[in-house]
Order: C-alpha cells, then sequence, then structure tokens
C-alpha cells in the first residue's frame, strides 16, 4: 500500500472514530466526543507532531499539520452543522483546553525523561518532545481562530448556498491555507518561512481538504436529522457573537428554538432537546409521555375567513396549550396546526387525563371576531408513553401518530391513548 493510501486511511480512520463518538450524543450527550477529541489531541503532540512524512509529490510534512488539524477542523464544522453554535462552541474550548494543557506538561515530561533513573521501554526523543510542546504553545491561538473561523466561513457558505460538500472544502482550503502561513512564520520562526514550505503545507492540507470533506458531507448524510438543510444558517453579524462567546449567542440559540408564530418550541427543540429528556426518564426509571395534539379548528378557520384567522386560531391554541399543562411540561409545534406536548414523569392514566383537560380547555375558550360569530376551538389527540410505546423519540412520534389519525376519524374532543 502506498503513502498516500496509508495516509488517507488514518486520516478516515480517525474521523469515523470521532463521528462514531458523535453518534453517541442523543444518548449520552457530548462527553463520548470530547473525550475522543482530547485524547486524539493528545496523539498529535506526542505523536503526529513529531512525526514527518514525505508527502508524495509535495515535500516533508508533520502528520500533526496534515491530519489531526485538518480532522479537528472537519469535526467542529460538522458539529456546528448538526448541534448548533452552543455545541461548536463548547467543543472548541475543550480542545483549546486540552492543547494548552499539554503544551504545559512538555517541560514536565522533558525533565522527567531526562532523569538518569527513568528507563523508556520505547525511546522517546526528548528533544523533539520538548520542541513539539513549544510549537503547540505558539499554536494553541492559532488554534482557537482556526476553529472559531471554520464555523463562520461554512455558514457563510451556506448562506450563499454553495452546497454542503463545496462549503466545507472551501472552509478547510481556506482556514487551512492562512493557518500554514501563520504557523511557519509565528511558530517555525522568520528564518525558516520560505515560498517554498509554504506552498508544500497548503498543497498537503489541500489535498486532505478534499479527502476530509468528502468525509464530512458522507457523515451528515448518514447522521442527519435535518434532511440535509443546515441546522443554524444565520446572518454574519449574528453569528459574530460565536467569537465574542457572550450572552447574546444563548439568545440566539434560543430564538432558534422557537417557532415564530406561536412562540412554543420547535420542531428542532423536538429533535435536539426531547431525547435527552426521554433518556433522563429512563436513567430515573420514570415514565415519559408524548401526546400529539391536531387543532382541527386551524383549517375550517383558513378555509371559511383566510389564513390570517386560522394563525389566530394556531397562536391562541399554543396559548391555551401552554396554560393547561404543568411546569415541567413542553408544548412543541410539529407542523401545520399539530403540537408536541411532552409530559415527563408521567404515567399513560396521567397524560390521558392531562390530554382530555387540554382538549377540554381549547373547546372551552373560543376565539372573538369582528364580524361572525366565536371560533371554537375543538382538537383530538394521539398518545405514546415510554417505555411502553418504545423507548426512543421516532417509535413514541410513530405510535402517537397512528392513534391521533384514529382520533380524528372518531371525531373532536377524542384522546385515544394505550390500545388493549
Amino acid at each position: 500500500m502506498t503513502t498516500l493510501a496509508l495516509l488517507l486511511a488514518l486520516a478516515t480512520s480517525l474521523f469515523a472514530l470521532c463521528m462514531g463518538a458523535l453518534a453517541l450524543q442523543r444518548a449520552l450527550g457530548w462527553g463520548p466526543l470530547m473525550l475522543v477529541m482530547g485524547a486524539l489531541e493528545g496523539l498529535k503532540i506526542f505523536v503526529l507532531t513529531p512525526t514527518v512524512i514525505d508527502f508524495p509529490g509535495v515535500g516533508a510534512m508533520r502528520l500533526g499539520s496534515v491530519l489531526s488539524y485538518m480532522n479537528a477542523l472537519t469535526v467542529v464544522q460538522v458539529v456546528y452543522l448538526r448541534g448548533g453554535l452552543g455545541a461548536a462552541r463548547q467543543l472548541v474550548w475543550t480542545l483549546a483546553g486540552v492543547s494548552a494543557a499539554f503544551a504545559l506538561l512538555g517541560p514536565l515530561l522533558t525533565n522527567l525523561l531526562s532523569a538518569p533513573e527513568i528507563r523508556q521501554p520505547l525511546h522517546i526523543d526528548v528533544e523533539v518532545l520538548n520542541s513539539s510542546a513549544r510549537v503547540e504553545a505558539i499554536g494553541n491561538g492559532l488554534l482557537i481562530i482556526g476553529l472559531s473561523a471554520s464555523v463562520l466561513l461554512v455558514n457563510a457558505f451556506q448562506r450563499l448556498n454553495w452546497g454542503r460538500w463545496l462549503s466545507l472544502f472551501l472552509t478547510l482550503l481556506i482556514v487551512s491555507a492562512v493557518d500554514s502561513v501563520l504557523f511557519i512564520a509565528f511558530a517555525l520562526g522568520s528564518e525558516i518561512f520560505t515560498f517554498h514550505m509554504v506552498l508544500s503545507a497548503v498543497q498537503g492540507k489541500s489535498l486532505m481538504a478534499v479527502a476530509f470533506a468528502s468525509l464530512a458531507w458522507l457523515s451528515l448524510v448518514i447522521l442527519r436529522r435535518d434532511h440535509g438543510e443546515p441546522r443554524t444558517v444565520l446572518p454574519g453579524r449574528e453569528l459574530l457573537a460565536f467569537l465574542s462567546f457572550q450572552r447574546q449567542l444563548g439568545q440566539i440559540e434560543a430564538q432558534l428554538l422557537r417557532d415564530p408564530l406561536t412562540e412554543v418550541y420547535n420542531r428542532r427543540y423536538l429533535e435536539q432537546v426531547v431525547p435527552d429528556l426521554l433518556h433522563l426518564d429512563q436513567m430515573r426509571q420514570l415514565p415519559t409521555s408524548l401526546v400529539l395534539v391536531h387543532v382541527r379548528s386551524v383549517g375550517v378557520a383558513n378555509e371559511t375567513y383566510g389564513r390570517a384567522v386560522g394563525d389566530r386560531v394556531l397562536a391562541h391554541a399554543a396559548r391555551c396549550l401552554e396554560l393547561a399543562v404543568r411546569r415541567n411540561d413542553v408544548v412543541i409545534r410539529d407542523h401545520g396546526a399539530t403540537f408536541v406536548v411532552v409530559l415527563p414523569g408521567t404515567l399513560g392514566a396521567d397524560a390521558m387525563q392531562a390530554a382530555q383537560q387540554v382538549l377540554e380547555r381549547l373547546k372551552a375558550q373560543p376565539i372573538a371576531l369582528a364580524k361572525g360569530a366565536p371560533i371554537e376551538v375543538d382538537a383530538c389527540a394521539g398518545l405514546a408513553v415510554a417505555p411502553d410505546d418504545g423507548d426512543d423519540l421516532g417509535s413514541l412520534l410513530v405510535t402517537a401518530r397512528q392513534r391521533l389519525e384514529m382520533a380524528r376519524s372518531d371525531g373532536a374532543g377524542q384522546v385515544v391513548g394505550l390500545l388493549g
């Protein structure tokens, strides 16, 4: 197998390891990915950075530069596109903190390995280790800048509708090229800064940009939860809050999780947060009830009075739902005139009673119109309970929708729950 093939195989393995940890996010949170990325950062500093490879047709390059750095850039972009700004910010600062910690450990390990009492089963070049620690300490600031810039750029290219793969590739190409110039100039010293060295670095990273962009695109296809659309695409001015890490970032994330018409949570919240609520109840060995509520009056209002009145009915129903549920329950607009009500730690019988009370409250609060009779808000509901109907969000939604269709066939004000 050629050197290039081995290099691509190693790049694929590193990225696949990170994507495997990312696939566990819904069940275990972001901890596995942070752990894997931290371990790979240590591998970069103590193994890959001191290792030099003769890149075919390009020249000598350090593996830490063409593999670990490019892998970190790519993983941050994937996390941003799937998990949002908050997750990407957490990963950026985790990598920066781990890199800084390893840089500080470098001199201590150098002194320890230099002691005459130490016997090394594997030979480690102390001078190379000490040099790597100094270089990593200088490159830590460039790491934060590069990771943050990758989020800004991939967001900008997505807004231009340049396609997922092209956005990833251009981001990797631009960030890695600028990083190479700055790293050679400031970390290695101006006395060895040459055009040939910069060209070799940019050529090697360009090839790896093609590979990692392809891997990232494929992972987003396999692991996607957003049907191919970017999870977070913001105007550039608002996205600059990512670099400052101020409270505004939290406000932006909160806005992205709200439906603008009804002001309740949206489907992004359903996919991103509700699985964690289910997992928490499972850990505490508690049931979780999920109620799908369809407001039938919205369609009638749209046909009779126009969409503006239909929107009023929808917003009114959302407010009634929020007032009818408990403090820890969650109201989410799924799509159209359908809402998801999540009741953590609630048995099926209690959820059935709560759902019936919600429908009665909706019917008891008609909407007054300037002209004509008030619009009575009628609805129906389907109920699913974990773990009886499944232990994940997908299976619960399927069951709840099936029972909602049965309730819609039976008429307004009906709730269909556990069968048999």
